[in-house]
């Protein structure tokens, strides 16, 4: 597992965020006639933030959408993500998935840095 300064793995970790107002010629979501700009100017996080750690290598977005036949009998599965890897050096390995007893084995070679889908 890789801990940074700003990351450490098995401890409290904490995130500080510093929002500005958006500007007159700035890109956001701004006044219309039915929905004034309210009086934050819709700053701030809107979502949930997560803070992550990982080895050299990280799995995110793994993702598995269904087609079903005509009958509703049965389901071609894919099954997709992305590989990070966030070392200095090439790696090798194998992606694993395991789907109702199948398991799929699928080789993958990253370069330094490199992301794949």
């Amino acid at each position: 597992m890789i801990a940074s300064k700003f990351l450490q793995a098995g401890r409290i970790n904490a995130i500080a965020v510093e929002v500005f107002a958006p500007e007159k010629y700035d890109l956001g979501i701004t006044w219309v006639d039915w929905n004034p700009t309210p009086p934050d100017k819709d700053m701030g996080i809107w979502k949930e933030v997560f803070l992550r750690s990982s080895g050299d290598v990280a799995v995110r977005n793994p993702f598995v959408t269904s087609k079903l036949d005509a009958e509703y009998k049965t389901a071609e599965l894919t099954i997709s993500g992305e590989v990070r890897n966030v070392s200095n050096e090439p790696v090798k390995g194998v992606l694993r998935a395991e789907v109702d007893g199948i398991s799929l084995l699928q080789p993958v070679e990253l370069g330094a840095g490199d992301q794949r889908l």
